[in-house]
């Protein structure tokens, strides 16, 4: 683990015959379905993105991907393998992620963080575990194949041969962490345009330290990203208590958490707003 493989944070054991399913993408309105070539039912599905810079198959774009239901008119790879009826995937890292394989490998062991309860689960159909592979792992896994996605490009799916077969447990821990945005207004002067609200924002989290990055120097000064703009909504907001005329509109100073783990905070207060946002 962490060398050869790491896992994603979905729950489930998987212990079946392995099929190739190539990029694994379905998109019926471009007549796109990876998996169309191979019987998943039951099986472990191995995918590839190959080099795709945006992990998308030739053909496809993310416009397309506004278009539609999603698990309905197109699916992600790991929904179109669950919804077919495999019970775990296999993906290869990409050549970008093989590239950064320690960083990335230890950064998704550490698991990651999204607001609890706030985001719908895209996912259309069952969730199923799922394991990253590393390059150099794979060679063997396609060994005596007759194709390998890592030499060849836009291999199809196909079904493994002899009796190959994997079988791994994901585990997940859910640890819950409070944090808070914090919130200042100072009304506006017009009695029309104060209903009007510009917000100045910025963060007062930051990194703190990445012992994966090249160097001696393993600190991400937070005192840059982002101390100083914290401090500068600080003093607007204190330049602006003690002037004797205020703005015409309402200003909101908004000092976000989360930042650095997914712009969490900033979710947090365009889905909950402070003040009426439409008024924003």
């Amino acid at each position: 683990y962490g060398d050869d493989f790491y896992g994603a944070a979905d729950d489930g054991m998987a212990s079946a015959p392995i099929v190739f399913g190539g990029n694994g993408w379905m998109h019926k309105a471009k007549g796109i379905d990876a998996l169309a070539g191979v019987d998943v039912k039951g099986k472990i599905v191995v995918l590839y993105a190959g080099n795709s810079p945006n992990g998308l198959p030739t053909g496809l774009t993310f416009p397309d991907l506004q278009q539609g239901k999603q698990g309905v008119d197109w699916a992600t790879p790991g929904e179109n393998a669950a919804m077919k009826g495999a019970v775990g995937i296999i993906t290869i890292a990409s050549p970008r992620t093989q590239a950064n394989w320690a960083r990335v490998s230890q950064g998704t062991g550490g698991g990651g963080v999204q607001i609890e309860n706030l985001r719908d689960n895209p996912a259309a159909g069952p969730t199923i575990p799922v394991v990253t592979l590393n390059q150099n792992a794979t060679k063997s896994l396609f060994e005596g194949e007759s194709a390998n996605p890592l030499t060849t490009a836009d291999v199809k799916a196909f079904a493994f041969q002899g009796n190959k077969s994997a079988n791994f447990t994901a585990k997940s821990k859910i640890t819950r962490i409070p944090t808070q945005n914090v919130v200042g207004m100072i009304e506006g002067s017009d009695p029309v345009l104060k209903k009007e609200m510009i917000v100045n924002s910025a963060h007062y989290d930051h990194v703190g330290v990445n012992p994966n990055v090249p160097g001696d120097d393993k600190i991400f000064n937070g005192a840059d990203d982002d101390g100083s703009g914290t401090t500068a909504i600080l003093a607007m907001a204190e330049a602006l208590a003690k002037a004797p005329k205020k703005p015409k509109r309402s200003i909101v100073f908004l000092c976000v958490a989360g930042e650095e783990k997914g712009l969490l905070g900033s979710e947090y207060f365009a889905k909950f707003p402070t003040v009426p946002i439409k008024d924003v």
